[in-house]
């Protein structure tokens, strides 16, 4: 089991400044990872040089015994070849920085805050810098593989590992951080793994849980912070345990070939989750299985299909390549010459600094009722009682675990993800040590409020001014939290505290959304998500004034828990809320909303206007949809947006501060389902000292103004932005729209028309059918769903698509074949032309694009040209001397001749009309091998793709097959090639049926 992260945010001192650009950043230009093109070249160059056998060892994990890993191994090994020039794989957890799994080794590391704390920061930069740091003390341990990041968008409030998910509730506000930290590891050569793929939001069953979610709420919700990650150049992903669809994620073709690889472009290899592999899955996407001892991806098991494992061992290669992981130090290898590096202390002197810093940033101030905050003797606090348990915890043991996993303490969340601290200043004795410097006394808040029970509530002789009240509760990967509250009695206890009339102050330590019914009790609130190591300095510099509080909500914390999604008990969790989660759900209360976050000081906005790049606008509008629009996540220049907003931030208090602009999206004529809200841009200001200001400019690209279907992407022309601080504080609105003409809506026809309409419908039905029947259909239900496919056509060449509608509305049946602007029965001329790659004046009968369509989807070729078979898209001969003759004297005949007509016509035009197809196919063959003779793949090729149709999913199709294999390996070649790879993807009998001398594959 393996998981996430890191974590992030702060303002520099600037000393720090400088020791980080010392100790941590990495030097401008030091380190460049290579190209996909390069990295890819190389591992082909490679793969030459290793036999099957040594490339399937590239697939498979070692070094566990039973439920752990051996002495000296890591988290995850993949074994190198150094004869070759291959490195070892040595992998580890990242949530919290490196995972020792060594007692001896605790206090090594850094205990970095969690990945939720990072998120709180807003801050891409610190995320960027967090994730460097963590890769220095990564390859400190001579460990090459970060199992992070983590960056699933939270769905239940009561998620075990919401801590570990660092896109929070937002998939915008994940793409950024995403792409911050995955270009953090690359700057310092480390390979990072993208992680859970897919939908794994609940650790409820979560072995065996089947997600199941709709492709919009995917690609609108789920899926932008690993789309952002692969675009920032992410080399590896994990695949997670859950089902998606009813298929298990990491045996998922459409999730990991279909929409990772050719939707979104990943180019590097997919890993298992830990024991996540229900067996051998080459063919569905899964290169590597971890930590491989299932057997599944043995050599011995695998090396039987050749093809396959060379597309899956240069995915991993080109991994390496690109990190460069090649050019790195060799490191040891795994077993016992991996004891002395893997207990070395690598902590720098810059990162306890930075880590405390990381804290710091992340601490969010929810409430302040009047500036109670921060406590300063000048302000007449001169006594404070500290109550609550997590202020005087220390660290847990490195033992205690549960269901073998370590459990969370105050500084870092359970599970794999755990980072044991050494001893720790607790968070009494920091704000201890801190209040006397300001001359402020600071007592045990127990035994005041003991003693005030006693007294009846009276005053007594050591009375305070403020009460601190600490609360947390605890989280870990494999299970959900039981509810929403607070451990060890805190509510009672703050409720306690409130009851004494005096200041509360409550400072919480969380794992992620908490009920707080008693907030209207105290006077000021401040969360943290697991802090680490700097946890308790942290709270000490803001609760004192030494820092200021810059944090805001990365999610919403919810009224009551009827706010919130349950996690589900079910087999199946069905996604039906769509995108209905956190604050797009309209319904939801929040105690505090997602974005809120307070300051010391107060800001005004000034001079706010939108503006739109509308040229560009109306383009995108008019060629929507599109397959792929803008990347999320992608800071835009002015030459890139839509439209932008801008504004002038005043910092109107009297303490310096920073504040987080947000922009959220309302598309009043997006289809059902779209939510009223989201959030589309922000951007964090720099530290703005009194009465000074900055300039803010938030851009908006296509990917944000757009919404998913089946078809693409549709950018929408009408749109309100909002711009505040936070989903409910939304001031300022700013309607705008473009003017983009729109697509021709098709015309209702007249009464008359519709007639004709209704006559030429049933004659397509017919004509399809009948082509259906003509492939080798054996049944009619075989048939049918060929006529379906037919019908589907943009342009099927039998109606004339788009041209045999306008013939229809001008009261003719069908097109001219020889030449589609004009009409066949009537010879009226229409407007068609535009539409078509023809034109009647040139002389000749050239192809329209619904006939490409057809032949280019249906038709198969073999290797020689008198090969025969496979010819499934009809020719234009088929339409003229064939069915289309039949079809007048059928329609005006009475039921019965018709029917008597037909069926003699039928007998007596079958080998004609089959005759004339193959004479056309034939001929256009041969036309396309003389302009093109490379079109053939390789004989490589061919043996993927028959390993591939043994092994694929019944649905799928012979050219789908066919295709996958020219993608892996002619890739430069044009999509007609894949035809040439149609007779190895023939699947056994069952999958075809015969006509005469033709197969046709349905």
């Amino acid at each position: 089991l393996v998981r996430p992260f890191f974590i992030m945010r702060r303002r520099h001192p600037p000393f720090l400044a400088c020791l980080l650009a010392v100790g941590t950043a990495p030097s401008a230009g030091r380190f460049t990872p290579r190209s996909w093109e390069e990295a890819e070249a190389l591992a082909e160059k490679k793969l030459n040089e290793l036999t099957p056998w040594e490339q399937a060892k590239l697939l498979c994990g070692t070094g566990w015994q039973g439920g752990s890993p051996g002495p000296g191994f890591y988290i995850g090994n993949v074994p190198g070849q150094p004869n070759k020039g291959i490195p070892w794989l040595r992998m580890d957890d990242s949530g919290s920085g490196y995972h020792n799994t060594r007692p001896e080794a605790v206090g090594t590391t850094t205990v970095w805050p969690s990945p939720l704390a990072a998120a709180s920061t807003w801050d891409e930069g610190l995320v960027e810098l967090l994730a460097a740091a963590i890769g220095r003390e990564f390859q400190g341990k001579a460990a090459n593989v970060i199992l992070g990041p983590a960056v699933n968008v939270h769905r239940i409030a009561r998620g075990g590992r919401n801590f570990e998910l660092m896109s929070g509730e937002d998939p915008l506000l994940g793409a950024h951080l995403a792409r911050a930290y995955i270009r953090g590891t690359n700057s310092v050569g480390i390979l990072a793994v993208v992680k859970h793929f897919a939908f794994n939001e609940q650790e409820t069953n979560r072995l065996w849980e089947a997600s199941s979610v709709d492709e919009r709420t995917a690609w609108e919700l789920y899926y932008p912070p690993f789309e952002a990650a692969i675009d920032e150049g992410a080399a590896s992903f994990m695949c997670s345990y859950n089902k998606v669809n009813g298929t298990y994620a990491c045996s998922n073709r459409n999730l990991l070939t279909r929409d990772l690889r050719e939707r979104m472009g990943f180019r590097g290899f997919v890993m298992s989750d830990w024991g996540a592999t229900h067996g051998t899955a080459l063919f569905q996407g899964l290169d590597m299985e971890m930590p491989g001892n299932s057997g599944a991806y043995y050599p011995d098991a695998t090396v039987q299909w050749p093809q396959a494992v060379r597309v899956a061992a240069k995915r991993v290669l080109s991994a390496m390549y690109k990190l460069r992981l090649e050019e790195g130090e060799s490191g040891c290898i795994p077993g016992p010459t991996c004891i002395g590096r893997m207990d070395s202390n690598v902590i720098s002197p810059a990162h306890p600094e930075l880590a405390v810093s990381l804290a710091r940033s992340s601490i969010t101030l929810l409430k302040n009722d009047a500036g109670i905050l921060p406590f300063q003797a000048s302000s007449g606090i001169r006594r404070i009682a500290i109550l609550g348990k997590p202020a005087h915890d220390q660290p847990i043991s490195y033992w205690a675990t549960y269901n073998y996993l370590q459990v969370a303490d105050v500084w870092s969340g359970g599970g794999s993800s755990h980072q044991t601290g050494k001893y720790m200043k607790s968070i009494f004795d920091e704000l201890h040590d801190r209040a006397r410097a300001a001359e402020i006394d600071v007592i045990d808040g127990a035994s005041y409020i003991a003693q005030g029970s006693s007294h009846g509530g009276q005053k007594h002789d050591k009375d305070v001014d403020a009460i601190i009240v600490f609360g947390t509760t605890g989280a870990m990967e494999s299970n959900d939290r039981a509810n929403l509250w607070l451990a060890d009695g805190a509510e009672a206890l703050i409720v306690q505290a409130a009851k004494t009339g005096k200041p509360v102050v409550v400072c919480l330590v969380l794992p992620g959304a908490i009920l707080m019914p008693w907030r209207h009790k105290v006077s000021a609130v401040a969360s943290m998500f697991y802090g680490g190591e700097g946890t308790a300095k942290a709270w000490a510099s803001i609760l004192f004034g030494d820092a200021e509080p810059e944090g805001r909500l990365p999610i919403m914390m919810p009224e009551t828990e009827a706010d919130t999604l349950q996690p589900s008990w079910q087999g199946w969790v069905a996604y039906q809320e769509r995108q209905a989660t956190s604050y797009r759900n309209a319904a939801a209360r929040a105690s505090f909303p997602f974005g809120h976050g307070l300051a010391y000081t107060s800001f005004a906005f000034k001079d706010v206007v939108v503006k739109a790049n509308k040229e560009l606008w109306a383009h995108e509008v008019k060629t929507s949809p599109k397959k792929k629009v803008s990347s999320p996540g992608l800071r835009l220049g002015a030459k890139e947006s839509l439209c932008s907003v801008h504004l002038v931030l005043v910092n109107t208090g009297t303490r310096p501060g920073r504040e987080v602009v947000q922009a959220y999206l309302q598309m009043p004529k997006a289809p059902q389902g779209t939510p009223a809200l989201r959030l589309a841009a922000f951007q964090k200001t720099k530290l703005l000292q009194p009465g000074h200001k900055e300039s803010v400019t938030l851009h908006f690209g296509p990917r944000e103004l757009s919404v998913y279907s089946a078809e693409g992407w549709h950018t929408q022309n009408d749109i309100v932005i909002f711009v505040g601080n936070s989903s409910k504080e939304l001031p300022f609105r700013l309607p705008i729209s473009v003017s983009a003409r729109e697509p021709k809506p098709t015309q209702a026809p007249k009464a008359k028309t519709e007639e004709h309409n209704h006559d030429h419908a049933a004659q397509t039905a017919w004509t399809s059918m009948d082509i259906g029947k003509l492939h080798g259909s054996s049944t009619q239900e075989e048939a049918e769903s060929l006529a379906e496919e037919l019908d589907r056509g943009d342009a099927a060449h039998l109606t004339g698509g788009q041209c045999g509608t306008k013939c229809a509305d001008l009261g003719c049946t069908f097109y001219n074949a020889s030449c589609p602007c004009q009409c066949h029965q009537c010879h009226k001329y229409h407007d068609c032309c535009d539409d078509v790659h023809t034109a009647c004046s040139s002389g000749g009968s050239r192809t329209s694009r619904g006939e490409e369509e057809i032949i280019r989807k249906f038709a198969g070729s073999g290797d020689e040209l008198d090969d025969g078979k496979r010819y499934v898209a009809a020719p234009r001969q088929v339409h003229q001397e064939g069915i289309a003759s039949m079809l007048a004297p059928l329609m005006r005949a009475p039921v019965l001749l018709a029917a008597g007509l037909m069926a003699c016509m039928v007998l007596v035009y079958m080998k004609r009309t089959v005759y004339a197809a193959d004479r056309c196919i034939a001929g256009w063959r041969q036309q396309r091998h003389e302009r093109d003779p490379e079109m053939h793949c390789s004989r490589e090729a061919r043996v993927f793709v028959k390993e591939l149709a043994e092994h694929s999913e019944e649905e799928e199709t012979m050219y789908e097959v066919a295709d996958e294999g020219r993608r892996q390996f002619c890739p430069e070649q044009k999509r007609s090639a894949s035809r040439t790879l149609v007779p190895a993807a023939r699947k056994p009998a069952g999958r075809f049926y015969g006509f005469g001398q033709w197969q046709w594959s349905l």
